[in-house]
């Protein structure tokens, strides 16, 4: 139960990431309005206020703040309990790990995923590769040993993802940390030799963990609700492409996925941005889009 508190609690998590020596934002805790002018003052602005506890999906439990002028907007958070008051940093890329693990200490990494914005209704779509020009090596192998250290202090079979900020100095930030899998994990079901899904259940019935392979790098691109009545003529133009339609995602907004496996990164992604699921605000380059 200790390492459910830790991923459902914001202040928890924080603690559990500072006791051992993780890199995090700075942060400050807050119970009244006043604490947040003083916890601003203390880390600078822009800063972001954030509720203790993890809500739903669809609940906005975090906002940000550019000056003292706007901390009134954080009274609706603030009532609800303790806040958190964290330093905001420029990110050059964020990255999620996920590591399968059980209860011999056996464990199999995924290949990384990178989340990048769509810039349409907040929805971000998903690379997921072995091999990334943009990424050093350092930086790797920095985020595979602190998925390692944190599976291991919090002592779970099943799955652990942590998420990372990278800043453009190469600094790591962890930013999240969950133990189960989650609904855009659907891209491993077609993209490796085992799916996500797959490796949680055999690490929390303590099986085998046998190592996992990537059979194609992959994007995984959120479907909106207003694209809903569109989405047969797109299955129909995009018939190389790979859709999951379920109207029981836990987010709202989104209807539907689209696997997409890429032969050339840069025509791939070009395409993409022609249907409409990537923003014209999104610049892609060599292959890659031009991070938020």
């Amino acid at each position: 139960m200790y390492s459910h508190s830790i991923i459902k609690n914001r202040y928890l998590q924080k603690q559990f990431l500072d006791a051992h020596s993780i890199n995090i934002t700075p942060y400050e805790s807050a119970v009244v309005v006043s604490d947040i002018y003083d916890a601003a003052e203390r880390i600078g602005y822009p800063c972001i206020i954030k509720q203790e506890n993890r809500r739903h999906y669809n609940e906005d439990s975090s906002l940000i703040i550019h000056s003292a002028y706007e901390i009134n907007k954080a009274v609706p958070l603030i009532q609800q309990g303790l806040c958190i008051v964290e330093s905001y940093i420029e990110v050059e890329s964020e990255w999620e790990v996920t590591l399968c693990v059980n209860d011999e200490g056996y464990y199999t990494i995924f290949p990384f995923m990178r989340m990048e914005k769509t810039n349409v209704n907040d929805l971000f779509y998903i690379q997921s590769f072995d091999e990334w020009d943009d990424l050093k090596k350092e930086s790797t192998n920095q985020m595979e040993l602190i998925t390692k250290v944190i599976a291991s202090e919090l002592g779970v079979s099943g799955t652990v993802k942590v998420t990372f900020f990278l800043t453009k100095e190469g600094n790591l930030y962890v930013n999240n940390i969950s133990i189960f899998p989650k609904e855009y994990d659907i891209l491993t079901m077609t993209s490796c030799n085992l799916s996500i899904f797959d490796m949680h259940i055999k690490s929390i019935c303590n099986f085998m963990i046998p190592p996992v392979t990537q059979l194609s790098p992959t994007y995984l691109l959120p479907i909106g609700e207003e694209k809903k009545e569109d989405i047969a003529n797109l299955m129909d133009k995009k018939n190389k492409w790979q859709f999951f339609i379920y109207e029981g995602f836990r987010y709202e907004n989104i209807y539907a996925f689209a696997q997409v496996y890429p032969t050339n990164l840069q025509e791939s992604l070009q395409e993409i941005k022609y249907t409409g699921l990537i923003s014209d605000s999104v610049n892609v380059q060599d292959g890659q889009s031009e991070k938020r």
